[in-house]
């Protein structure tokens, strides 16, 4: 019997809301152990109806089918809930009705597939929570089902279950719960090969559905099988098709770059990425090598399975580079800072911030395929929040509030901290000290500091012997000398530079001072022995790039004059005995009587106007600006004056100068 048999008169809601259920071209592969146990449930006479949980992706529509294509002996009917939810109150109370009716009249069972079950929990309702009339006809047809001849198969996700349906005690007591298992590895398998050979038709070498379960299986961890095996496939079929060719590994190395933005089969090439993390960390060269060893497991795929990628914990006074350091690891290994996903511990100082914790990482796990994860600044959390990092870095886990279990294997776990300040005062003093001596080993000092620094860590309140040997690595990240501040200092300015040039063309100058004085005068730490980057950095952004962007401001349109920023008076660093610093850094406009001339003859051709020079000094820098020069001749043409001559005053103590009118 075929719905389109039906009339319309007496079947108005089943034609309405339901629809056969359809059989697979073939056979389910793997499933064969399920279909007979559904079937068992549906011969049972005091509970025949199944609700089948599983996550998503595991098939639970596709094992109804095979159900479906099994059995011949029943009537099998989809209804759409999500259509039905949009009709009156008693419409399921209808339909369950005409269910009975059309039972009796073929004398065949009936099995009416409800998915996404859960949506029948707030039909006509839009709080999920409250109780409503759609759920009492099925609770009084679930209790006799058997007796009308009406089986009911359900699914839904495990997650959906446990939010809308295990508290409906009445309701999920008149259901046989079926759980159903993820699809083995022989039987994902054996459907990707049944997928090219018979749907896609396509031609693929032997071992390539293997490939393509395990690679799914560990860059996909949280998408089920076999429905991302199968998505994968497909479109790796689609790509050969394209190019008419059989299916080839490439195009799985392709297929999860498109999905994931994993490249599955890069190669590291450790001496670049040690040249690139050292000439964007500067002085860290010790913390760079003791990275270098997880870098080569990484590469070759010899990590320990079912744990992160690698943990290191980066420590080291504030402002030497630790999460500069995590970002260009995202950078080199994730093609893109993008890839860092930092979590504030401080946010957790609290115990009861465990909860909220977990969730930064399972919203982190669900939303990112792999990536780093940087947990900045661990001290700050409150012990029971870093304990909680204990699972984590053993098994790469993580359990949601619906208890689904989260994979983390494809993440960089990255921990930094600023405890064991005094020890790395103490370690750059020697430092300062030894380095000089032809015999002085630096690596092997500073291997023997690393026990001393995991001891501090390992005393320190808010963490725990177990949790630091959990990472792979401990690594220090030593204090920095004034020679690598002007670096660092030097290199953000010319950053600068080349960023207001190419937005604004206007050249930028910086006198050698300003450096000095930012490296000498800005850098006030705690402790002077801790070179800290932080200070001076924050300094380059917020007042030198300050004074310039005022300069900017105050230009008029296509004034591309060069802005030259200064030290102005004498620094406390210049001046020993001054107890109180009289410098500051301002910026100039470079103005230049060629510059003045050249703006002139384009405003004022033909009107008759001269200009010339009376100094033979022919450039300042003024704090004065090309339009502001420009608008004082237009208020002394307005009065009458036609000749204009322009004397440039140098102040040689500070610098800077005046550009007379006359």
């Amino acid at each position: 019997m075929k719905l389109s048999e039906l009339k319309k008169e007496k079947y108005s809601y089943i034609l309405k809301f339901c629809s056969e259920v359809s059989c697979p071209d073939r056979k389910v592969i793997g499933r064969e152990e399920d279909v007979k146990e559904i079937l068992i449930s549906l011969e049972k006479d005091i509970k025949p109806n199944v609700l089948i949980t599983a996550d998503p992706g595991s098939g639970k529509t596709t094992l109804v089918k095979e159900v479906r294509r099994v059995d011949v002996k029943r009537y099998y009917l989809e209804v759409n809930l999500s259509r039905i939810k949009n009709e009156s109150s008693d419409a399921f109370k209808i339909l369950i009705d005409e269910m009975i009716e059309l039972a009796k009249e073929t004398g065949k069972d009936i099995v009416l597939f409800m998915d996404e079950f859960h949506q029948l929990m707030n039909l006509n309702s839009s709080d999920a929570s409250t109780s409503n009339d759609s759920v009492d006809p099925i609770k009084t047809i679930l209790e006799t089902s058997g007796k009308y001849n009406i089986k009911f198969l359900a699914a839904t996700t495990e997650d959906e279950f446990l939010r809308f349906i295990e508290s409906q005690g009445a309701l999920n007591e008149r259901f046989a719960r079926y759980r159903l298992e993820t699809l083995s590895e022989s039987g994902t398998i054996a459907t990707i090969r049944d997928f090219f050979q018979n749907t896609a038709k396509v031609q693929f070498s032997p071992d390539l559905p293997k490939k393509i379960f395990e690679f799914t299986k560990r860059y996909m961890p949280n998408r089920q099988q076999p429905r991302v095996s199968l998505d994968t496939s497909d479109e790796m079929q689609a790509q050969a098709k394209y190019e008419k060719a059989p299916v080839k590994y490439e195009h799985l190395v392709k297929a999860i770059k498109k999905s994931e933005g994993i490249d599955i089969d890069f190669h590291f090439d450790i001496t670049k990425i040690k040249a690139y993390l050292n000439q964007r960390v500067l002085s860290q060269s010790y913390a760079i090598n003791k990275i270098e060893n997880i870098l080569y497991l990484i590469s070759v795929g010899l990590n320990p399975p079912g744990k992160p990628l690698g943990s290191i914990i980066l420590t080291g006074p504030s402002g030497v580079g630790k999460t500069e350091l995590a970002k260009a690891l995202a950078c080199v290994l994730f093609n893109g800072e993008k890839q860092l996903n930092r979590i504030d511990m401080a946010e957790f100082s609290d115990e009861k911030d465990v909860g909220n914790f977990r969730d930064s990482v399972i919203k982190i796990a669900k939303k990112k395929s792999s990536g780093i994860i940087l947990f900045d600044e661990m001290e700050k959390a409150s012990k029971k929040v870093n304990q909680t990092l204990l699972n984590v870095l053993d098994d790469a886990i993580i359990t949601d509030e619906y208890h689904k279990k989260l994979n983390l294997d494809t993440f960089l776990m990255i921990g930094t901290s600023n405890v064991g300040h005094e020890v790395y005062a103490e370690i750059t003093k020697y430092l300062s000290e030894e380095r000089s001596k032809s015999d002085f080993d630096e690596e092997e000092y500073i291997d023997e500091k690393v026990t001393m620094i995991k001891r501090v860590l390992e005393n320190h309140p808010n963490f725990s012997p177990e949790l630091i040997a959990r990472f792979d690595e401990v690594v220090p990240l030593l204090g920095l000398t004034n020679n690598v501040l002007f670096d660092i200092v030097e290199n953000k300015m010319d950053e600068y530079k080349e960023k207001i040039e190419s937005i604004f063309q206007i050249p930028v100058i910086y006198d050698k001072k300003v450096s000095d004085f930012v490296v000498y005068e800005k850098n006030f730490t705690g402790d002077k022995t801790a070179g800290n980057a932080r200070t001076p950095l924050q300094y380059v952004k917020n007042i030198v790039m300050g004074e310039i962007a005022k300069q900017i401001a105050f230009r008029g349109d296509n004034d591309l004059t060069p802005i030259v920023v200064k030290q102005i008076g004498k620094a406390q660093y210049e001046d020993k005995m001054s107890k109180k610093t009289r410098a500051k850094i301002k910026a100039f406009n470079r103005i230049s009587y060629t510059d003045i001339l050249q703006k002139g003859k384009e405003k004022y051709s033909g009107q008759g106007i001269r200009f010339g020079v009376a100094t033979d000094r022919r450039s300042v820098d003024s704090e004065l600006t090309l339009r502001q020069i420009i608008e004082e001749i237009d208020g002394r043409l307005n009065q009458g004056q036609k000749s204009f001559s322009f004397s440039f005053v140098n102040d040689e103590e500070n610098g800077t100068g005046i550009v007379k009118i006359d």
